[in-house]
């Protein structure tokens, strides 16, 4: 009961592509690639808590960030069928 949560229509694409666009500096200093791909079952609005999202998004690829040590790091973003038929996404 801390924590109020919005709920909210975003773009996931676009939800993503500002969180690499923030960590690619971050991971340019460390000499690391950084690389995202969005699959094509990806809805173009999803309901979430944009803040909550990006928070998330950001403290993994930080953490890829600060664990690795040489090469690529790769975000990608799929959307797939739930048990229930409701639509998905994985963020990977």
């Amino acid at each position: 009961g801390h924590i109020r949560f919005e709920y909210l229509r975003i773009c996931p694409k676009q939800a993503v592509s500002e969180v690499i666009s923030l960590m690619s500096v971050l991971a340019k200093e460390k000499g690391l690639a950084l690389a995202f791909e969005i699959g094509e079952n990806v809805p173009d609005e999803i309901a979430t808590d944009p803040t909550r999202l990006k928070q998330i998004l950001t403290n993994l690829v930080s953490n890829a960030i600060k664990f690795t040590k040489v090469g690529t790091i790769h975000v990608n973003l799929s959307g797939y069928d739930g048990p229930d038929g409701e639509k998905c996404i994985a963020f990977e």
